[in-house]
């Protein structure tokens, strides 16, 4: 679903490096195509974990579902410019935390010394936005989450 989301952002993107204009009256076709986009990618965020929404809370993710009804219920009352406000001050934050998702799920684990195998710790990232720093560690299968306040306490 992250890479779903990640590959609706980069056609909104691609689009307007195409057509400058694509939010603009004068470029409505092409901003139809960059509202459907936004549709695919807020319909998709339902499908994310509410673990994963409680690590970025910089982004108002009621807000994301509440554009989508509106833009599926209500699709001729939509301005292009509430669209142009969408990408120019939202979408890069959840790019941002899209981003971070997509990293972490990719993280090469680094074995631990005393578990079993497949144990080990993931990754130590942290989100600028909360100013708050996470350890993901993999035990069998099951994923594991701490948040720690400091980077010092992670032995960085």
């Amino acid at each position: 679903m992250l890479a779903y989301i990640r590959e609706r952002i980069e056609h909104i993107h691609r689009a307007l490096l195409e057509d400058p204009s694509a939010l603009r009256e004068e470029g409505r076709l092409a901003g139809e195509a960059i509202l459907w986009n936004l549709m695919a990618l807020t319909d998709a965020t339902a499908r994310l974990s509410d673990e994963l929404k409680k690590r970025h809370p910089e982004i108002q993710w009621e807000q994301v579902r509440g554009f989508r009804n509106v833009a599926s219920h209500a699709y001729d009352r939509i301005q292009l410019k509430q669209v142009a406000n969408i990408v120019a001050n939202d979408l890069p934050l959840m790019r941002q935390a899209i981003d971070m998702e997509l990293a972490l799920e990719t993280a090469i684990l680094s074995p631990t010394d005393d578990g079993p195998p497949g144990d080990g710790v993931a990754v130590l990232y942290s989100n600028a936005h909360v100013k708050q720093w996470y350890s993901v560690a993999l035990n069998g299968t099951q994923r594991i989450q701490s948040t720690i306040s400091e980077p010092a306490a992670a032995n960085c």
